[in-house]
């Protein structure tokens, strides 16, 4: 791999695994909203928007474009002002076709006030990479008719 396919798979690891606890470089951010949790028994129409975000933030990865995020994150969240902030950083050093791939096993979805968190385990691929895999959850906050990300917690 070159130098700059080094450098740039660094930072897309740095900006997956990043942020525990507070402020950091990139990444990963926020943490989880809390309230009374209850499990809910119809989360098809979440885990569907969760899918489409990381579907989006897959083709975002390789292009820094901002647009693809459209429709699929909050763009108030924590997770977009992370992923804006490394946006000129991916422009600049675009990886190109092919977008990563998510893959969620999704473990559970609770309702959290206005929030649903979908607790998944995540599976990042890419052809040529090596696949990398977390235990997530997907921060949903409810937007007008629609489920949009909020954060991503490991």
């Amino acid at each position: 791999m070159s130098r700059r396919g080094r450098l740039v798979a660094a930072f897309l690891l740095l900006g997956l695994l990043g942020w525990i606890g507070g402020e950091a470089f990139t990444g990963v951010v926020g943490t989880r909203p809390v309230g009374q949790p209850t499990t809910i028994t119809e989360p098809a129409d979440v885990v569907a928007a969760a899918r489409r975000a990381l579907t989006a933030w897959g083709r975002f990865a390789v292009t820094g474009d901002l647009a693809a995020l459209d429709g699929s994150f909050d763009p108030g969240g924590p997770q977009y002002r992370v992923l804006r902030g490394e946006s000129d950083a991916l422009r600049d050093a675009p990886l190109g076709a092919p977008p990563y791939s998510f893959d969620l096993v999704v473990d559970d979805v609770v309702a959290d006030g206005r929030y649903n968190n979908v607790e998944a385990s995540v599976a990042m691929t890419r052809p040529g990479e090596k696949p990398q895999s977390f235990d997530w959850t997907i921060v949903m906050r409810r937007s007008g008719d629609r489920w949009l990300l909020w954060t991503v917690v490991d």
